[in-house]
């Protein structure tokens, strides 16, 4: 069966269709399915233009990174770390080279996607004129890991071309006994989680049985590791944390044992972006409806098996009822916007980084939504 395809404006592009990626690790082109857009306003003082030397053109954010060869390796860029003689990644296996980078503005309103399996995509001004960008991500590991101190630097000028990764943002995962070393002036000692069997999974769902084995392997002397000053530890997390604002933190214990799921059969191991427990919202259990705030749907999630919600379907245009996968409580004291709809007198409360269905921008950062933008209201 053939393929049919056609080049269209970025923000025509829409959940579940399939845009033109690159494979680095097969070193192919193919298509991958686009699983979200976000339509994030870029100050004019943030956006850039690059001309490269096949005549491809592309209009970008500082922040958004760029595929380019260095020394013979492929990596991320952000492309306000570029510069001329980079070389990035063309259509039809080819390459071609930066030749100019200027400030230029455009327009405040941009579109980025969500990518399955690769997380990049094609772009740019012509159709046949396309280079590779990225759209971003999250990891998360935790405090005690052996190569913790290399990883806390990757979006600092710290690190080198060969282990920056800037287009990914980072989580850092905490439990009471990396805060008691650093209350009682200890030390933390740096594992490979898979040096230490079972101490992975225990930092999730066990917190006894993690202190056993972690404390067990400090005193074993065939097992790699390295100890760090907890306040050494903790002033690195916090510097990176106040002069990137992109690595979060993570109290896993706090996550586990102040949720719904048990932790020693379904442990959180990484966290969600969150509202806060008086929100409102529309669900089904066995076929009858209600309205209950978050805080209620704790409770029925252990009652109930199958419980939906009403959400709004970007595929289908329609409001409809879907089943929820996982509910948990994360941090109770984390900061909190308030946004109002003017119209409809409707009001959140959520964190910054919380997404916010618009109708003019698609997906946007609680953070950064404006006075401009058009709120999704339940009818």
């Amino acid at each position: 069966m053939k393929l049919l395809t056609k080049t269209i404006n970025i923000l025509e592009a829409k959940h579940g269709d399939f845009i033109l990626s690159r494979n680095i690790d097969k070193n192919i082109d193919e298509f991958n399915i686009i699983k979200q857009t976000m339509r994030p306003i870029v100050p004019k003082e943030n956006q850039l233009e690059i001309k490269l030397s096949d005549n491809t053109n592309i209009h970008t954010s500082t922040i958004h990174p760029t595929l380019v060869n260095r020394n013979n390796t492929w990596l991320y860029v952000d492309a306000k770390d570029l510069i001329v003689g980079d070389i990035c990644q063309s259509l039809s296996d080819a390459t071609t080279t930066i030749i100019s980078i200027e400030n230029t503005y455009i327009d405040e309103n941009f579109a980025d996607f969500s990518i399955d399996v690769v997380e990049n995509y094609y772009a740019g001004k012509s159709s046949n004129k396309m280079m590779v960008v990225h759209n971003s991500a999250t990891l998360y590991y935790p405090l005690w890991h052996l190569e913790v101190e290399d990883m806390l630097v990757l979006k600092n000028n710290k690190g080198v071309e060969d282990n920056r990764v800037r287009h990914m943002d980072y989580g850092v995962q905490f439990n009471k006994l990396m805060y008691e070393r650093l209350l009682t002036g200890g030390d933390i000692t740096l594992f490979s989680p898979s040096d230490v069997p079972g101490l992975y999974e225990a930092f999730f769902n066990d917190q006894d049985t993690f202190k056993e084995l972690y404390e067990a392997a400090e005193r074993k002397t065939k097992v790699r590791k390295k100890t760090v000053k907890a306040m050494d530890l903790f002033n690195s997390f916090l510097s990176e944390r106040k002069d990137t604002g992109r690595i979060y933190l993570m109290n896993v214990d706090h996550a586990n044992t102040h949720g719904s799921f048990v932790e020693s059969l379904a442990p959180i191991r990484m966290s969600n972006l969150c509202v806060t427990g008086d929100t409102t919202v529309d669900i089904s259990v066995n076929g009858e409806e209600m309205s209950v705030n978050i805080d209620e749907l704790g409770s029925l999630m252990i009652l109930h098996d199958d419980v939906m919600v009403r959400s709004y379907s970007q595929e289908n245009d329609k409001q409809e009822y879907k089943k929820i996968e996982a509910f948990a409580k994360t941090h109770p004291e984390a900061e909190v916007l308030e946004i109002t709809d003017t119209e409809s007198g409707a009001t959140i409360r959520c964190t910054p980084e919380h997404l916010v269905y618009t109708t003019n921008r698609g997906y946007v950062r609680a953070a950064d939504l404006t006075e401009i933008d058009s709120l999704m209201i339940r009818k």
